[in-house]
Formats: C-alpha cells, structure tokens, sequence
C-alpha cells in the first residue's frame, strides 16, 4: 500500500492511443466515426507500477472490447472525435457550482424534444447566472449508463426515458455548447462503481460489457449486489474493470468541452462487514489484508481515470467529491484520500461534502474544513460541498448542533455566507459547490422560498 506513485510527468509519459480529430460546426463536440482508443496499455502499466492488486498477470484479463447494439428504431448516431482546446471555455478565479443530479434530469430535462431541452438548459443557465453561480455539475454517469452518446455504456433512462434507447440527439453536446456561450464550465459527474439492478440488466443489450460480466459465470470477478438498493457495484480489484471505469472517463474529456470529470462518494457500498468480494479476494490472494486490497483497488481505479482524462485532454481537470469523514472513507467505502492528496497523479481537485454545520459536536465546520486542507500535499485545490438541502432540517447526528439549520432558517439566515467566507481562509481554496440544484430552485426554476433569504445574502459576497 505504501509503494511510492508515479509522478504526473510520468502519466503524462505513458503510451495513450491519441485518436485523429476532425473539423465540424459544433463547438462543443467534432463528429467521427471512430470510436475513443482504450487505456488498456497504460492501465496495466498503473498496475504493475502500484504492485501486487491480483495474482493474475493483466495479459490475461478479458478483452472489454465492446459490440454496440443501437435499437434499431433510433437514428445513427456517430461519435464525436476529440475535441480542440479553444472550445473550453475560461476558468474562474472562484468556482461557484451546483451539483445537478439524476433527480433534476427526471424533473427538468428528461424526455424532451431536442428544442425543448436545448430552451431548459438555457432556462437553467439563466437561473444559475442569477445566483452567480458559473459551473454546472451534471451527471453524465449515475448508475452504468451514459448521458451522452458512449461506447462503453447504454443510453441512460434518465435522458431518453428508456434504458439503452437515445433520446435522438445528444444531450451532453448541447449542455457544453450552450454553457460556453453564456461563460458556464461544464463538469461531468460520473459514478464509477455504481450501476443497475437484476431487471434493469434483464432489459440490456447483450452487447455491453457490463451485461457481458453480469451475465457470466464469474460474475463475482467483476461486481457485488448492493443489498440495500438492489444496484449492482463494480469492483476496481479486477484491472478489466478498472481499464473499463477509466475509458468510461477519458471518452468524456475526449469528446466533450468539460473543464473536469468528477466522481462522487459512491464507491464501496453495503460491503464494510460482510465481504461480498471474499471469493474473488481469495483466488487472488494478495499480500494485504481485504480491506486494503480494496483500497488499492479504488486508488489505482482513480489514477486510471486520472491517466485517462489527462490523455485524452490535459487541460480538463479531474476531480473526486468524498465524504467529509476521513474515518468513514478509509473504513466504509475503502477509499484512501492521504494518499490521493500526497502524491500526484490522482485528483486535480477535492470537494469533500462538508454537509455539517458549525455546531456540529463530531465535525464541526470550520475544523473539518481546516483538516481537509491541511491533508494536501501536492497542488490539489480545494473545493467545499456545501449542503443547502438542510437548510430548515433537524440534523439529527450533529449533536449540539441538531437545530442549527432550523435555527438560523428563522434567524440570521447567513450559514452558507458564512461556510464561503471560512473556507476562502484556507490556503488551497478553489471554490465550492451546492448540494443540490433542486434545493436552490423549484421545478419552475423560479426561487425556492426556503433558501431565498441565505441566497440573498450569499450573494452579497460574491
């Protein structure tokens, strides 16, 4: 676990198929009928270079090519190629975000006629520039599937209304095309481990690889059941799996003008205890304990994503959005965030969900912002997630600070003022981001009444 990283010059070094970019009218994303080169050089690279993950050699390792299978009622559809460097639009000195999530596609854009979603972007651009806010974190990956026109994963039901069935244009071309006219960064918030439940790969073409692991006989090599949600969870230990993850997220900063692919707190989930991996651990028999077999996984699943996107495009940053609990991280879902931040090759950025108010008995605010910060050891910026879903709640595991939210709801109403000013002190502060859309605007997009008076006087600092 302890083995020293590459460094990002030797990320940079490894051997990437760079796949040839054509000229088109769209300034978001070029059309081509190749498909994006996969990483699976450089991924067995990362492996070796990390050390042992499994006793397998990676030449062994199932090929992931995959056979796209498009309904047959849907038009061609061809994939862009990449994009050029101009198309990506400014950075901001202070990233003011909001996380847009699979919730929000189903009640602001899902299934929609190609105009009327191209009007609902721009109303929800609008919205957002009437907060100040300048970066949309949309999901473009929620549970194994695609926002967007993919080689590795099915249409998402979320955009079209039906699983693997496109919604006749492009979703995620006409989001980053009509962001970078108004001077909103796009960023694309994938979730790489999470996937689909036992019906939805019932109804998936068989021509995905996902559905090719899930359907066979050594499905436990490649993914575990989430008993709690039904959802079936990737698992990074196998290196096919990881090259797949990481395709996944260097298709996106190939093809599209986002300044960063983003991944969230859903990695190891409903498995801290009970092992459902223990039959794949013991074939491999690693020379580490489970627990840190895991970890290992999902950090060099992270430096393949990060590889991947920094080949396909060095100047889209890489992200991850943990929770806030170091503990939590290391221990429940496996992940091991010192290291991320003490060595290169691993996250651009930090946006730990710091969804706790200054009262909070166990993590108060303004100490777990400063912890997060003083974990940086390399050129990390630091973002925070900030949670105006609780504004009006009881927070019932914040101890001292249970009525902290309701509080000031009927009081100064200046929490999330107050969480931006502390965390600009901090010396790696990059900006922050709102859990969620949905909580700043109703479905009208016009102002939630909730959260109206602390907006007001967010924007009296911005």
């Amino acid at each position: 676990m302890k083995k020293q990283l590459y460094s990002f010059k030797r990320i940079l070094s490894l051997g990437f198929v760079v796949l040839v970019f054509l000229a088109s009218t769209s300034s978001c994303a070029k059309t081509s009928s190749e498909t994006p080169a996969d990483i699976s050089e450089s991924v067995s690279e990362i492996y070796s270079l990390f050390g042992e993950a499994t006793s397998e050699d990676f030449s062994s390792v199932p090929d992931i090519s995959i056979e796209e299978e498009a309904p047959s009622s849907e038009p061609p559809v061809v994939l862009p190629s990449k994009i050029e460097t101009e198309t990506l639009p400014a950075q901001h000195s202070e990233i003011r975000g909001v996380w847009f999530s699979y919730i929000e596609w189903g009640t602001y854009l899902r299934g929609k006629s190609e105009k009327a979603f191209t009007k609902s972007i721009d109303n929800i651009f609008a919205a957002m520039k009437s907060k100040k806010l300048n970066t949309f974190v949309v999901h473009t990956r929620s549970f194994g599937d695609a926002y967007y026109k993919s080689a590795y994963y099915p249409w998402s039901s979320y955009a079209s209304g039906t699983l693997g069935s496109s919604p006749g244009f492009d979703p995620l071309s006409i989001i980053c095309d009509r962001a970078k006219s108004v001077g909103i960064s796009v960023v694309a918030w994938v979730n790489p481990m999470r996937t689909l439940t036992d019906d939805e790969y019932a109804a998936l073409s068989d021509g995905y690889q996902i559905k090719k692991w899930y359907s066979s006989e050594q499905r436990y090599q490649y993914m575990y059941k989430d008993v709690a949600t039904g959802k079936w969870i990737l698992m990074p230990t196998n290196p096919a799996v990881a090259e797949h993850i990481a395709n996944g997220a260097k298709e996106i900063a190939q093809n599209y003008a986002v300044t960063s692919v983003h991944i969230d707190d859903y990695f190891y989930v409903s498995c801290s205890g009970t092992n459902p991996d223990a039959q794949y651990y013991s074939e491999q028999n690693p020379s580490m304990s489970i627990e840190d077999w895991r970890r290992d996984g999902t950090s060099k699943m992270v430096a393949a994503m990060y590889a991947g996107v920094k080949s396909a495009n060095g100047n889209v940053f890489f992200e991850a959005s943990p929770q806030a609990n170091v503990g939590n991280n290391f221990n429940s879902q496996f992940i091991d965030v010192k290291k991320w931040l003490a060595s290169d090759g691993y996250v651009d950025r930090i946006i730990p969900q710091i969804y706790f108010g200054f009262n909070n008995s166990a993590k108060p605010f303004d100490k777990t912002v400063t912890e997060w910060n003083g974990l940086i050891k390399n050129n990390t910026k630091l973002l925070t997630g900030l949670a105006p879903y609780k504004s009006n709640k009881t927070d019932n595991y914040a101890g001292a600070g249970v009525n902290e939210w309701i509080d000031d709801y009927n009081g100064a109403n200046d929490i999330f003022k107050r969480q931006i000013e502390r965390s600009r002190k901090e010396s790696n502060y990059g900006g922050f981001y709102f859990y969620s859309f949905k909580s700043i605007f109703n479905a009208d997009l016009s102002d939630g009444e909730v959260l109206k008076k602390n907006m007001d006087n967010i924007l009296s600092i911005l």
